[in-house]
């Protein structure tokens, strides 16, 4: 192994992610007495999806901050799902977000309450920032043990038990050997298999791909939310939010146009109707795909916001002061913003102590799927770390105290060993560089398998998928270990890119964030059951499953 130092590691429990899922699964873990180690791929805590979030969280609280009924939020989570959430998973976001909410206070975590809402108060957003800095440093206080800049490559499977995992590090190029008696993933999402999304560029999907090779089951991963956000030059990829729009359309329904000037909001019926995520990111995403779109953008037009909204508005202030810096005068400028993916509804399949049904393997956040059917609410996805998170931290200890001894795997180091030998070996192709295959895939994501979808388009997302991994795959090199680490993100979004296609594909009907325009109507009669893909005998399955319910 070629400049590479081998480095064994033994833990407990293993969690790779560091955002809000991650720290407080290690957080519960370390509450009943073991040992915790956090491995992630940015530095811990930092460039996750929770971090940039703006802090809200959703969960049943009344009038005066207290705990409240849970009912309505199961009934508004399922209903936004379009009812394919499993519906025991949401009975426990309902039931336990609330305390998990406001147990924050006491990682000196300040917040808001307000009915069926709360908020990490923070002077200047991110205030997701606030959340996982607190998280960490209250993990850190009770002994979580953390090491960031570490690439997971795979998990170690001994017969049928995950026994840890081998990871790459950046900055000292040490290959980690991590044995562990329970592992749980918190990796996140897969936004950046996509030419255009508000995650952090190290949204590659690791998690899904890394259960999937040791067999477990991806759910839902054909719905993928897409949200606008600004596309300009200059300006920051900012989040424009269905409340947001919602908010502000009372003052002028032209709020939203496209290139000929018309109403996107009238055009939609969402003049009459509550906009929500899924409608509002289709009525943008259907404009674009009949062509009538400005650069790939609609446009955004607060001109005629009179001055007092912008004071009572949290995020038309925070537009307006990012916009300030970038010398852009909001009041006199229409904006583009074009759909970003924004959050994977679909994930891991888990069971409600968040085990992946393959033993002494765990997963939280955005990398557990069920929670969310086929579209999110907002708020959900912070209320879901904490809940999934401090689930998985127990089971997984529960787990590893009954766990013999860590295992050693010298046969894996040395098959990793040669395979990495192999990229630092190849001969230079420019056409297959690892950061330019990259870049083809998430623009064929991006353009075929977005907010709005066809069969033909999906047709030929998976050709030009099934290209790249035929043809450029076999050939991408390394010369530094910085494009060593993109060979294997690049494996992982290839991966996730050609399943969530997949799924595209196998649902023939249009439900919450995935619109067919071959299919543009809900099919209950055929599609109220889920999709579930896994891997047998090196073959990619793709079948559905009955929806979980309550009865």
């Amino acid at each position: 192994m070629r400049n590479l130092r081998q480095k064994n590691l033994q833990t407990d429990v293993l969690i790779i992610g560091s955002g809000a899922a991650g720290i407080r699964a290690a957080i519960e873990a370390r509450r009943h007495g073991v040992d915790v180690l956090i491995v992630s791929k940015s530095p811990v805590g930092m460039a996750n999806s929770t971090a940039i979030s703006l802090g809200g969280l959703r969960g049943s609280f009344t009038d005066t901050g207290e705990i409240g009924n849970p009912v309505i939020h199961f009934q508004e989570t399922v209903s936004g799902g379009k009812f394919l959430n499993n519906q025991r998973l949401v009975q426990i976001l309902a039931n336990e977000g609330p305390s998990r909410i406001l147990e924050l206070q006491k990682f000196d975590i300040p917040i808001q309450v307000r009915p069926s809402t709360a908020f990490v108060i923070s002077s200047r957003p991110p205030a997701g920032l606030i959340l996982t800095r607190k998280l960490l440093v209250y993990a850190r206080k009770v002994g979580v043990k953390t090491l960031g800049n570490v690439m997971v490559m795979e998990l170690i499977k001994l017969g049928d038990t995950i026994v840890g995992a081998l990871g790459i590090h950046l900055i000292t190029h040490n290959l980690l050997a991590i044995s562990s008696k329970a592992t749980v993933l918190a990796t996140g999402g897969a936004g950046a298999i996509y030419q255009r999304t508000d995650n952090p560029a190290g949204t590659t999907g690791d998690g899904y791909a890394l259960a999937y090779q040791v067999d477990a089951n991806l759910t839902g991963m054909e719905f993928v939310q897409f949200l606008p956000v600004i596309a300009e030059a200059k300006i920051p990829p900012v989040l424009i939010t269905d409340w947001f729009i919602e908010s502000i359309k009372r003052f002028d329904k032209n709020v939203l146009q496209n290139a000929v000037g018309e109403s996107i909001l009238e055009r939609h019926g969402l003049l009459e109707e509550t906009v929500f995520r899924d409608n509002l990111i289709i009525a943008i995403g259907k404009e674009l795909h009949e062509g009538r779109g400005v650069d790939g953008s609609v446009l955004l037009d607060l001109t005629k916001i009179p001055k007092a909204a912008w004071k009572t508005s949290g995020q038309l202030r925070y537009v307006q002061e990012l916009l300030i810096r970038s010398k852009i005068n909001l009041r006199q400028k229409q904006l583009k913003i074009a759909p970003a993916a924004h959050f994977f509804m679909g994930g891991i399949k888990i069971h409600e102590n968040c085990w992946t049904g393959i033993p002494g393997l765990f997963s939280a956040g955005e990398s557990a799927g069920g929670f969310h059917g086929a579209n999110r609410l907002g708020g959900n996805a912070l209320t879901q770390t904490l809940v999934s998170g401090a689930r998985a931290g127990e089971n997984a200890a529960q787990y590893a105290k009954t766990s013999g001894v860590p295992c050693t795997f010298t046969s894996s180091i040395e098959e990793k060993g040669k395979e990495i030998d192999t990229y630092l070996n190849r001969k230079i192709n420019l056409d297959c560089e690892p950061r330019r295959i990259k870049e083809e895939i998430k623009i064929v994501m991006y353009h075929y398998v977005g907010a709005v979808r066809s069969g033909r388009g999906l047709n030929r997302a998976l050709s030009a998928l099934r290209q790249i991994r035929k043809e450029k795959l076999p050939k991408t090199y390394a010369r530094n270990f910085s494009q060593l680490w993109d060979i294997f993100e690049l494996g992982n979004m290839l991966l996730i890119a050609e399943i969530v296609a997949q799924s595209a594909m196998f649902r023939t009907e249009s439900r919450g964030a995935h619109y067919r325009v071959d299919y543009p109507q809900r099919d209950d009669a055929k599609w109220m059951k889920n999709i579930i893909v896994s891997k047998e005998n090196d073959r990619m399955i793709v079948r559905y499953e009955p929806v979980v319910t309550l009865n």
